[in-house]
C-alpha cells in the first residue's frame, strides 16, 4: 500500500526529480533480483543489439507506406 502523503510529496517533484527518484528506487529493487534473472535480462538485451530503440518508423513513414499500398494496382 502506498503512503498517500508520501506519494503527494513525490508528485510535487519536477519531472527530472521524479525520474531520478524512480531510478534510485528501482536500484533498491534490483538488488533483490536473483543474479540468474539479471543474467537472462542482460543476455536478452545483448541479443536485441546495440540500438533496440531504433526498431521503429516515424508516423510520416508509416503514412507514406499506407498511401503507397492503398494506391497500388492489384
Amino acid at each position: 500500500m502506498v503512503d498517500t502523503a508520501l506519494f503527494e510529496q513525490f508528485l510535487k517533484l519536477d519531472a527530472e526529480e521524479r525520474r531520478e527518484f524512480v531510478r534510485a528506487a528501482q536500484t533498491t529493487i534490483d538488488e533483490d533480483v536473483p543474479e540468474r534473472i539479471l543474467a537472462e535480462v542482460r543476455r536478452r538485451l545483448a541479443e536485441m543489439g546495440p540500438e533496440p530503440a531504433t526498431d521503429y518508423i516515424t508516423l510520416d513513414e508509416d503514412e507514406r507506406e499506407v498511401r503507397a499500398r492503398r494506391f497500388r494496382v492489384a
